[in-house]
C-alpha cells in the first residue's frame, strides 16, 4: 500500500491529476480541467503508478483518499464501499483503455506508412515505429513537442497544413519534398480532424506515405508516352481506342491530317470513320472487325479510304480486342497508317514482273531453281516449247523423262560438274508439245550455304530456234 511520503513525492501536476481523481473527475474531465490532452492524462497515470512501486490505480486512489480524509475514513463504511466501487470501475476502465491503446500501437507500428496524432495545438501525442525510423525521433522524444521544436525550420513546412485542418475541420492532403539520407523523397500526407464529444477539435491525425517510386514511374510513363507519340507522328501513324459497348472512339490528334480532313471536321464517331472507307472495302473491314471481336484476337486489314478531293488512299489498320474479367469484349485499341505509296510500289513491281515474264516467254526463256540437296527442280515459269509438268516441283528422274534418251547423261554430268566448280552449262534435246525434239541450252550458278556447301543452283534455259 502506498504510504504518505511516496504520494507526496509526486510532481505537482501528478498530484493534481490524483486529487481530481479522488474527487470523482473522469480522465476526460481532468484533461479539460487542467487543459491537457486525454492521452497526456493517461501518461501521468502511468508515471504515478510507476513512482508508487507498480501498484494499481485503485490502490493509488484509495491511498490518496485515506490521506485526505485521515483516520475518519475508516469510520464511514458506506462512503468507503461507494468509493471502492468507483475505484474498481475506474480501474477496469483504465485496464481496457490500456489494452486498446496497446492494440492501436501494435497496429500502427505494423503499417509501412508514417502514422501520427497531434493535439489541437500541434503537439505530438502518438507516433508509430515508421515515424521514428524515418525521422530518428522516438515516440517518447516526440511526445508533447511541435514539428518546429523537433525539426527546426523544415518542421514549419510539415505543420503548415495543420492550420487548414483547424479552420475547416475537414481532411487535407498535401505533397512534401523531404530529404532522407541526402536523397530527395516525395511524401504524400493526409491529415484529418478528431473531434471530442462536444464536436470540438481535440486531435489532428495523419498518415504519410513515401510516393517517390510511384512518382518516378508516373514521370517515366509520361516520358514513354511522349516518345511514343513522337515516334507515331514521325512515322505518320495514328492510334485509336474504341469502346465497343458505347461506340465511342478516341483518336490521336493527327487523325484528320492522315485522311486529308480539315481541322475540326471529323466527328470522331465510329459511323464517321465508316463513312471514310471505300464502299467496295467496307464489307471486308467490318468482317475483319467482327472476326477479331468474336475470337477476342487481333485485327489487321488493308483498305481504301476516299479523301475529300476524291483521291483514293490505302490504309493499314491493326488492332487488339480487350475483354473484361468475364471474357466479354469491351474495347479495341489499335493503329492506322497510310500505305498508299507502298501499294503503288507493289503495283509497279507486279507489273514489271508480268512484263519480264512475257518477254521470257516470247524469247522461249525459262528461269529456274534447282535444289542440289533434294535433287528437285523448282520452276518459276515454263517455255511454250516445253512439255508442261503438273507441279512446280519435279524430281530429277521426272525431268529426265522429258529429255532425249541419248542426252540424259549430259544433264546428270553437268549437275555433278556444277557441284564441283560452281558453274552449270548443258545442251540437250527435249520433247516438244508437237511431238518433235528441239535443242535447249541451260546455264546456271551454284549458291552455297553459310558453311560453304552447295545447296542450290539457279539459272536460265532457252530453246534454240528450229531450222
Amino acid at each position: 500500500m502506498p504510504h504518505r511520503l511516496a504520494i507526496t513525492a509526486l510532481s505537482e501536476r501528478e498530484q493534481q491529476v490524483l486529487t481530481l481523481s479522488t474527487q470523482g473527475f473522469t480522465d476526460k474531465e481532468i484533461a479539460r480541467e487542467l487543459n491537457l490532452g486525454l492521452a497526456t492524462v493517461h501518461t501521468y497515470w502511468i508515471r504515478i503508478k510507476q513512482k508508487l512501486g507498480g501498484v494499481t490505480r485503485a490502490e493509488v486512489v484509495a491511498a490518496a483518499v485515506r490521506r485526505s480524509a485521515g483516520d475518519s475514513i475508516s469510520t464511514v463504511e458506506s462512503e468507503k464501499a461507494e468509493l471502492l466501487a468507483e475505484i474498481r470501475r475506474r480501474a477496469k476502465a483504465e485496464e481496457e483503455l490500456m489494452r486498446a491503446s496497446q492494440l492501436l500501437q501494435a497496429i500502427i507500428d505494423a503499417t509501412p506508412d508514417i502514422v501520427f496524432v497531434k493535439t489541437a495545438d500541434g503537439r505530438y501525442e502518438l507516433v508509430n515505429k515508421r515515424f521514428s525510423e524515418i525521422s530518428g525521433v522516438s515516440g517518447e522524444e516526440a511526445h508533447g513537442h511541435t514539428d518546429h521544436e523537433l525539426f527546426g525550420e523544415i518542421g514549419v513546412q510539415y505543420a503548415a497544413s495543420d492550420e487548414r485542418v483547424r479552420k475547416t475541420e475537414e481532411p487535407v492532403e498535401n505533397l512534401d519534398v523531404v530529404p532522407v539520407e541526402g536523397t530527395k523523397r516525395y511524401w504524400s500526407t493526409i491529415k484529418f480532424p478528431i473531434l471530442d464529444d462536444e464536436g470540438r477539435l481535440e486531435f489532428i491525425a495523419g498518415i504519410t506515405r513515401d510516393v517517390t517510386e510511384d512518382r518516378s514511374l508516373a514521370e517515366e510513363l509520361t516520358r514513354s508516352r511522349e516518345q511514343l507519340r513522337l515516334a507515331f507522328d514521325a512515322a505518320g501513324v495514328i492510334h485509336w481506342a474504341w469502346n465497343i459497348e458505347t461506340g465511342k472512339v478516341d483518336w490521336s490528334e493527327h487523325t484528320e491530317a492522315l485522311h486529308g480532313l480539315a481541322p475540326g471536321s471529323f466527328q470522331g464517331t465510329f459511323d464517321a470513320w465508316k463513312a471514310l472507307v471505300h464502299q467496295d472495302d467496307l464489307g471486308a473491314v467490318m468482317s475483319a472487325l467482327d472476326q477479331a471481336i468474336s475470337t477476342r484476337s487481333s485485327y489487321e486489314v488493308e483498305f481504301r479510304t476516299v479523301r475529300p478531293d476524291g483521291a483514293l488512299q490505302w490504309i493499314l489498320g491493326k488492332g487488339q480486342v480487350i475483354a473484361d474479367v468475364d471474357g466479354k469484349p469491351t474495347r479495341m485499341i489499335g493503329i492506322a497508317t497510310d500505305i498508299t505509296g507502298l501499294k503503288q510500289s507493289e503495283g509497279f513491281s507486279a507489273a514489271r514482273e508480268v512484263y519480264h515474264e512475257l518477254v521470257h516467254q516470247l524469247a522461249g526463256i525459262n528461269h529456274w531453281e534447282f535444289d542440289l540437296e533434294k535433287n528437285v527442280l523448282l520452276l518459276s515459269n515454263y517455255s511454250p516449247h516445253r512439255r508442261r509438268i503438273d507441279a512446280n516441283e519435279a524430281s530429277l528422274e521426272r525431268i529426265l523423262e522429258g529429255l532425249h534418251p541419248d542426252d540424259r547423261h549430259i544433264l546428270v554430268q553437268s549437275l555433278e560438274t556444277a557441284r564441283r566448280t560452281g558453274r552449270y552449262e548443258a545442251r540437250y534435246r527435249i520433247l516438244g508439245t508437237d511431238g518433235g525434239w528441239s535443242y535447249r541450252r541451260s546455264q546456271g550458278q551454284v549458291v552455297n550455304d553459310a558453311s560453304g556447301q552447295p545447296t542450290r543452283l539457279i539459272g536460265i534455259s532457252m530453246t534454240e530456234p528450229t531450222e
